[in-house]
């Protein structure tokens, strides 16, 4: 409610009167001893600091309204703790407490049990606690168990074959039979993979051959003189299925790390509201570094950097650790996390989790960090009111952002709602789709969530920028492309629909406009499942140099495929129509050796009259095949084209199209895509970019060069038709044009 002048005044002026309480604040330097607290030895600093906390704890419930500094001066303090957490700060929910030290390249605090926490603030419901602030320190950990305090691995490619991969291990790194299941029981048992990186050998980034390889952790095998034999693990995923039965992809020398989930976190909130960690450098960590687990409320995490550990024999380590960054539960109310910095981890940058199915938490803040090199830079579950903008993700093995019900198991999550992700730079990222929104678990659809003003750098080659699952209301507005990556995954499968720039699978209402490119693609910008979408792209590099993108479906009316009247004669026979099916268009040949034709038909006469048509390209979704694959016998799959009212000066589909001239024969090639429910698409050359008809249809016809292989048999592929009910796998066309009456074009495209 808005006060009037003459309310607010006095209010003002008692305000002023008031008299200013301001709680007491005690430091106690933990080396110096006096003030009724223990002294804390930097060479054993566990006996010491189990004191000074019982003692803390005492004064804090005295002095209920006071701040008590725990504070570590310069230097560096060796923590011994077998068995037990480092520095457990037990049920403290009274007073102020600030465990500090003199800045994070001051003082360092080494735990040496990576099978135990390091600083645990530990409540528990009811009793949570409260205002406790840990800053101003460098937390690591050391070595106790063989692994010269690293807690990955990693080396170079020496051989691969069916279902394993040998790699010889760096100097001075840990062999990866130490970070194993058989010796780490029940830690690792279900997770150890390997990851491909690359870069400077001081400063490696991710590398985009493949995304990871799944290895059984009880099966680490040391050959000898530092050579590691690792056997591959089917996940169910289609990479791991193909590598399972063919050598994989890594050439000779590839350099490999080892991810292996193990040990405790080194900094941990449990049950705590209003706690802060600011400050804060983390090396060395297994696990994760920093997590913030149960019914939590209302921290924040500022100025944090999650590191890579110094180079070994002039090796830097890829990953920092094996776990994640900062991994983040909330009950209620979520945190803030800023200005903060993560390089390196082997799992997700930065975690967003609720406590609980429902009712989700909310009010979320992710804002100004840094996410490099990671698994994915940002996780966000099921949880409302949140936003997430001014961060820079640069490479990484998945997406930057997977947002949705993730958590397995769950069976009444809430979903995804209210989140603002703007003003975000993503930079380099290949792996997967950039923004991935997903219905892992199923349940609930998720609402108004609004990307906007991102700016994507080299944007994925073939994956989805944005790929939309489950959702009511999505915003895409403003957002900018500034180019797309040259490079393609080796592991990436161009399955169907994946190569569109926004790709929608059952996404209700997807809207927005103001969106652009500053590169050419051929790649449609939509690839639509179910629901209803209206989102608008414009290609713009210049004032002269601009454009529109839009998305045409072949006319399921006008579509289908002509049978040959008998073998060789070259002449249209049987027309079909209409069939509503994964082989609604048929190319290759029948069981005569007659040869069999599609026709697609598309209305492009939307396109401005004056434009010109700056990229095409021809999509269609393989659907299946009968008996023989005519791409393993039949030569190229040719495509010929013919603008104007079409095949024979008519749209409709009728059998002399099988034969009727074109106006450019083999304007483009269809590759084998391999497997069904694949696309095949090609881009059109400035022949066929100048065909494509700005008055009425464009149609294409599709065979194989050789018209039957004289087999007697059927040799044929299946096409989705245009009147199949999923639109995505229906024959696509998408056309970048100019726009001559609007210099710089920002317009909207609708599809049902």
């Amino acid at each position: 409610m808005r006060l009037t002048p003459a309310i607010a005044a006095p209010l003002v002026t008692a305000m002023a009167l008031a008299p200013l309480t301001r709680a007491a604040e005690t430091t106690w330097t933990v080396t110096a001893g006096g003030q009724g607290h223990s002294v804390v030895d930097p060479a054993n600093s566990k006996p010491g600091m189990d004191l000074v906390i019982a003692e803390a704890k005492t004064w804090l419930t005295a002095n209920p309204s006071d701040t008590l500094n725990l504070y570590f001066p310069a230097g560096e303090y060796h923590f011994y703790h077998p068995g037990a957490v480092a520095m457990n700060f037990l049920w403290f929910n009274v007073g102020t407490l600030v465990v500090r030290g003199d800045g994070m390249s001051s003082t360092t605090l080494v735990f040496h049990q990576p099978d135990q926490q390091g600083i645990q603030i530990q409540g528990t419901a009811p009793l949570h606690c409260r205002n406790i602030t840990v800053e101003g320190m460098h937390l690591t950990r050391d070595d106790e168990v063989g692994l010269h305090g690293v807690y990955t691995s990693q080396g170079s490619v020496t051989e691969v074959d069916v279902g394993y991969v040998k790699i010889q291990v760096d100097a001075g790194y840990p062999h990866p039979a130490a970070l194993s299941g058989a010796v780490w029981p029940g830690v690792l048992n279900h997770h150890m993979v390997l990851m491909p990186f690359c870069g400077d050998p001081l400063n490696p980034e991710t590398d985009f051959i493949t995304t990871y390889i799944r290895v059984d952790p009880l099966q680490v095998t040391d050959e000898g003189g530092g050579i590691c034999r690792f056997v591959l693990v089917n996940d169910g995923s289609s990479m791991m299925n193909r590598w399972i039965n063919v050598p994989i992809i890594w050439p000779f020398g590839q350099r490999v790390a080892v991810q292996a989930k193990l040990g405790e976190p080194t900094l941990r909130f449990h049950y705590t509201d209003a706690c802060t960690a600011r400050d804060l450098r983390f090396t060395r960590y297994s696990l994760n570094p920093f997590l913030i687990s149960g019914a939590s409320n209302s921290c924040v995490v500022e100025r944090v950097r999650v590191e890579r550990f110094p180079p070994i024999n002039g090796k830097a380590p890829y990953f920092g650790g094996p776990g994640g960054g900062c991994m983040t539960n909330a009950q209620y109310t979520g945190h803030i996390i800023r200005d903060c910095s993560f390089i390196g981890t082997a799992d997700d940058g930065i975690g967003v989790f609720s406590f609980y199915d429902s009712p989700v938490s909310a009010n979320w803040l992710l804002e100004g960090n840094y996410v490099a090199n990671c698994g994915r830079a940002f996780i966000i579950e099921s949880s409302s009111s949140g936003t997430l903008r001014n961060n820079r993700v640069f490479r990484g093995d998945g997406g930057a952002i997977t947002m949705g019900n993730i958590r397995n198991g769950a069976t009444t999550t809430d979903s995804l709602t209210h989140w603002i992700i703007e003003d975000n730079v993503f930079d380099q990222m290949r792996g997967d789709p950039c923004i991935d929104i997903v219905g892992q678990q199923f349940i609930g659809t998720h609402d108004n969530i609004t990307f906007a003003r991102n700016t994507f750098i080299q944007a994925p080659k073939s994956w989805p920028v944005f790929e939309i699952n489950y959702c009511n209301r999505v915003f895409l507005e403003d957002n900018v492309i500034q180019g797309f990556s040259t490079e393609e995954a080796m592991g990436y499968s161009p399955e169907t629909g994946s190569r569109a720039m926004v790709y929608i699978s059952k996404g209700l209402d997807v809207r927005g406009a103001g969106n652009t490119m500053n590169a050419l693609t051929d790649r449609p910008m939509i690839g639509l499942n179910v629901g209803v979408a209206e989102v608008g792209w414009s290609y713009y590099a210049s004032e002269a140099s601009s454009g529109t993108y839009a998305l045409f479906y072949s006319i399921g009316a006008e579509d289908g495929y002509i049978r040959e009247t008998n073998e060789d004669s070259g002449a249209g026979g049987t027309v079909y129509a209409g069939i509503n099916s994964s082989s609604g268009l048929r190319v290759g040949d029948d069981g005569s050796d007659r040869q069999l034709r599609a026709v697609v038909s598309f209305d492009t006469s939307s396109i401005p009259d004056e434009a010109e048509v700056l990229i095409a390209a021809l999509q269609v979704n393989f659907g299946s095949t009968y008996i023989g694959n005519p791409f393993d016998t039949h030569g190229a799959c040719l495509v010929d084209m013919k603008g104007g009212n079409g095949f024979n000066s008519n749209p409709a589909l009728e059998s002399a199209d099988f034969q009727a001239p074109a106006d450019a024969t083999a304007i483009v090639t269809l590759t084998n895509p391999g497997a069904t429910g694949r696309c095949i698409r090609a881009e059109l050359g400035p022949t066929g970019r100048a065909l494509v008809n700005k008055t009425g249809r464009t149609q294409f016809r599709i065979y194989f060069a050789l018209d039957d292989n004289d087999n007697v048999t059927e040799d044929r592929v299946g096409l989705y038709p245009g009147e199949y009910a999923t639109p995505h796998l229906r024959p696509q066309l998408t056309v970048c044009h100019t726009n001559p009456a609007v210099p710089v074009v920002l317009s909207a495209f609708a599809l049902e």
